[in-house]
């Protein structure tokens, strides 16, 4: 089953679950995709049956391996069936989410900015 699917039907329940404090393997590199990632994030979203991540993405990679990645332009997350992963791509939806709030933020700003100096 997609993780998608499964998140759909999870994110109710998580809004009130308390996460463990560990909820994945030590050693998790949480960071920004890059050009490098195209052909892990492939292989990734085949392994999901899930399209691959379009845009700027959240990785989860563990001993040099993707684990798990989410979009941060739009909520969408892969990660690998075979592995715990499942956790990782809920927290990469979440960080993503706040990534996304944070940059429309700074959009909205700058666009007030710039009003105001026009106004002025």
């Amino acid at each position: 089953m997609p993780i998608m699917s499964i998140l759909r039907n999870s994110l109710p329940l998580l809004r009130t679950k308390v996460l463990d404090a560990e909820p994945w393997p030590a050693g998790v590199t949480i960071r920004l995709a890059g050009p490098a990632d195209a052909a892990a994030l492939r292989r990734l979203a085949d392994l999901d049956e899930h399209a691959p991540i379009v845009g700027d993405a959240l990785v989860a990679e563990v001993g040099g391996e993707l684990w798990a990645a989410a979009g941060i332009d739009h909520a969408a997350a892969i990660a690998d069936p075979f592995r715990p992963s499942g956790e990782l791509a809920l927290f990469l939806l979440d960080r993503a989410g706040r990534v996304r709030r944070a940059r429309r933020a700074a959009l909205r700003s700058a666009g007030a900015r710039r009003a105001a100096r026009q106004a002025a």
